[in-house]
């Protein structure tokens, strides 16, 4: 990878080898980051900003708050 750090299909072959080892987290963010500034679709577009933002976060915490893990119990 430091070899060729602007090609893009290498860093897509190099996500998914992440995800097969486990890491997953960092194999979706570099896949995010790929269509967030690769793609011309004007509906991925239209989302351009937030796919490059959501890496920053803990994708696995974003989606057990939004299925209704994890969140506090009564009080």
């Amino acid at each position: 990878m430091a070899e060729y750090p602007d090609d893009g299909d290498l860093r897509a072959f190099h996500a998914m080898t992440l995800y097969n080892a486990g890491e997953r987290h960092e194999a979706v963010r570099i896949l995010l980051d790929r269509l967030a500034t690769t793609s011309y679709d004007p509906s991925a577009q239209q989302y351009r900003r937030a796919a490059a933002l959501y890496p920053a976060t803990d994708l696995e915490a974003t989606g057990r708050r939004r299925h209704g893990e994890g969140a506090p119990g009564p009080r």
